[in-house]
């Protein structure tokens, strides 16, 4: 789609600040920063902070990791981990995000003849890399979504009744969802086993297949071809677990073709799940500071999506992670018109500042940090 406004320049229209990464995630940075900054300049800053700031998440943040594991004097004594780069389940509860599921990024390619192929000359005559794929990928998945891998559902966490009680009260509405989507139909109509399958079930997706010469002739037959696919780990799964099974079904299956061409399955990447302890003292303090500002209760829930450096920040910190998300689910990020609610900014900075204060077990009255006007 199209942008409405300049995406590089911040537009403000019916209460919302529209612009590119205005709420992913430049936003809830600015928020976190304010909020330190704010206390810090009335010498009320209880905790002491370290930010870090980092851009490349989407080119799987190469060197990030070595940058830190550089300078970790800076981060000596971490107690906690504040992220927010993520946004509220739906357009009115605030909430907290306590999972996050992994990433498995990998290629499937398949080599055939030397060169391209011309289907008027040689069609019939060879087995056509193209064809030898489409036929390998269908039947990954049935229409269910089902996924038709041996071993690829292993290991899945159990589904405890804590777990289960933290489904009821979502702000999920499920219709609006499918209009959300443009579809008529989702793989399930209860909304608790739809988030299931979003959030604590892994998934296999199919993002492309072509080849390099994607805009050339309808007559060519190309010599190798390609595809990009998925799949969302969850809790315990080990992503080189999940890839072997993928990459076992793949090639067992190739080989019933009694095909002249090869078949390579390539892991590219793998990116950690994330599970945070919506117990402790760190997920308490923010939920209480939610609270008090937002003036309601709100629900624990969790990500489908994939932030890989959460778990190896909390491994390489020695401390715990929480998510606290600021934006809404119709902010539209990455997406043209993204924006963010004034009213979430604002209020996400008093957040933060509270949580700071809930910290250190300071009163929240101390540091609360409210405007003069009232925050609409």
């Amino acid at each position: 789609g199209e942008w409405s406004t300049n995406p590089f320049s911040l537009t403000g229209k019916n209460g919302y600040l529209y612009g590119r990464g205005t709420s992913d995630d430049k936003g809830p940075i600015l928020a976190i920063l304010f909020a330190a900054a704010d206390l810090q300049a009335k010498g009320d800053l209880p905790v002491n902070l370290a930010f870090v700031i980092e851009g490349e998440e989407e080119a799987n943040s190469s060197g990030f990791i070595e940058a830190l594991e550089s300078n970790l004097h800076w981060f000596k004594g971490t107690d906690v981990i504040l992220l927010s780069n993520s946004v509220w389940l739906g357009e009115n509860k605030p909430c907290l995000h306590y999972g996050l599921r992994g990433l498995l990024k990998l290629d499937v390619t398949v080599k055939g003849p030397k060169k391209n192929l011309h289907s008027g000359v040689d069609g019939g005559a060879v087995n056509e890399p193209m064809i030898d794929l489409v036929n390998l990928l269908a039947g990954m998945i049935d229409i269910n979504g089902h996924v038709n891998i041996d071993g690829f559902y292993d290991n899945i966490a159990d589904l405890s009744e804590e777990e289960q009680k933290l489904y009821e009260g979502l702000d999920f509405d499920i219709d609006a969802y499918k209009q959300s989507l443009g579809v008529e139909k989702l793989l399930s109509d209860d909304s608790r086993e739809l988030l299931m399958k979003r959030w604590r079930y892994p998934t296999l997706s199919m993002h492309s297949v072509g080849h390099k010469n994607q805009q050339g002739s309808a007559s060519i037959i190309p010599a190798t071809v390609s595809a990009m696919i998925s799949a969302r780990i969850v809790p315990n799964q080990k992503g080189e677990d999940v890839f072997n099974a993928v990459h076992k079904y793949l090639t067992e299956k190739f080989a019933t073709f009694n095909s002249s061409n090869s078949v390579e399955v390539t892991l590219i990447s793998i990116g950690d799940w994330w599970l945070g302890d919506p117990n402790s003292q760190y997920f308490e303090a923010a939920k209480e500071s939610l609270e008090s500002v937002w003036e309601q209760k709100i629900v624990y829930s969790r990500e489908g999506g994939t932030i890989p450096i959460t778990n190896r920040l909390e491994k390489l910190l020695n401390a715990p992670a929480i998510h606290l998300p600021i934006g809404q689910s119709t902010d539209g990020c990455h997406l043209h018109d993204e924006r963010i609610r004034v009213e979430n900014l604002m209020k996400g900075k008093h957040v933060v500042s509270e949580f700071f204060c809930r910290l250190t077990k300071s009163k929240p009255a101390e540091c609360k940090n409210e405007p003069e006007e009232k925050i609409k």
